[in-house]
């Protein structure tokens, strides 16, 4: 059984502390004690125990300044023996300047405290799931949808200022189901986690092609299309810019409405067998320049075969651009 314990030191602090000059408080003929109290807060004040109703507003202010203890935690109750709490009430009266002996105090048989509860509502969690995701994860939150929010543990808390703080799973990529333990504060006391668990999806624009093209096949941009798609759970490895697939060769078959990833590609081609560039000789000293017809199709960076015109022998370049290649022997 807890109880709340009454001391001589205490009350003789809460006379100290009453200011000379202090106004007399209001007349005041009863107070009604309650005999099942609902504490509001982590510490219970002499407020708490009395029927403010028939009491004036300044006699209610002073008294909520009188801290009797700490409320019981959730679940839990405390128990106040009248016979303590008379004589402690009757002192805290006197030394307001009014004389307990002419006040009518009605007191229960039995004082039982409890703290006052609240459940956490389903939306509440939700909000707080949310707005967590939101800030933490690396998704924008424009892509994200976020789906089948579910909670374990109790969801009642003690009444008071609700504060929060979100703990992720380690390594978590806030992806998929996504679970977090949520751990609630009441007053800045801890009083509840719950562990809390979420699906969430990463919607994307994307570039599709809108017609079947063939392996080794150059893409145009007349062949895409934009839609916008759950990416599962890689988000990355869709193309989503048409600039990065235009004049791209196909590296396998793909078909209509099917997403293109980056894997799905080769370098665009730039020159073509049978085209006519610049080769560029480029020795210390010396820069010559000739005529060179393309061997081999090659990609930007490329190492390839070409003609040269003039001396009727095959050199190997590397492609600059679509018009010039770089000798490298």
């Amino acid at each position: 059984v807890l109880r709340f314990v009454f001391t001589t030191l205490g009350l003789s602090c809460i006379i100290f502390l009453i200011p000379n000059d202090c106004p007399a408080l209001s007349s005041i003929s009863e107070i009604h004690v309650l005999g099942k109290v609902s504490a509001s807060h982590r510490r219970v004040t002499l407020s708490d125990l009395i029927d403010c109703g028939t009491i004036p507003e300044d006699w209610r202010k002073a008294m909520a300044e009188v801290d009797i203890g700490e409320a019981p935690s959730l679940g839990d109750r405390k128990y106040i023996d009248p016979n303590n709490l008379r004589p402690f009430l009757c002192q805290f009266i006197d030394s307001q300047g009014t004389d307990s002996s002419g006040i009518a105090i009605h007191f229960p048989e039995s004082i039982v405290v409890e703290r006052k509860s609240r459940e956490l509502s389903q939306e509440e969690i939700e909000r707080i799931f949310r707005g967590f995701l939101d800030e933490s994860s690396p998704w924008n939150r424009e892509e994200m949808v976020i789906q089948r929010i579910t909670y374990s543990g109790p969801s009642s808390i003690p009444t008071g200022e609700l504060s929060h703080e979100v703990v992720p799973s380690p390594h978590e990529k806030f992806l998929g189901n996504v679970t977090v333990a949520m751990n609630l504060f009441v007053d800045g006391e801890k009083v509840r986690t719950l562990k809390v668990t979420g699906k969430v999806d990463i919607f994307r624009n994307v570039v599709q092609l809108n017609r079947p093209l063939q392996r080794n096949e150059t893409i145009a941009e007349a062949d895409l299309e934009i839609q916008r798609i759950n990416v599962g759970d890689s988000p990355d490895r869709f193309l989503t810019q048409p600039e990065e697939v235009i004049n791209k060769r196909l590296v396998r078959n793909v078909e209509p409405h099917q997403p293109i990833e980056a894997k799905d590609l080769d370098k665009a081609l730039v020159v073509r067998r049978g085209d006519m560039v610049t080769i560029v000789y480029d020795d210390p000293g010396m820069k010559l320049t000739a005529r060179g017809q393309v061997r081999e199709d090659g990609c930007t960076g490329d190492n390839i075969r070409i003609h040269n015109v003039s001396t009727n022998k095959n050199v190997i370049c590397r492609v600059l651009d679509a018009h010039t290649v770089q000798a490298t022997h």
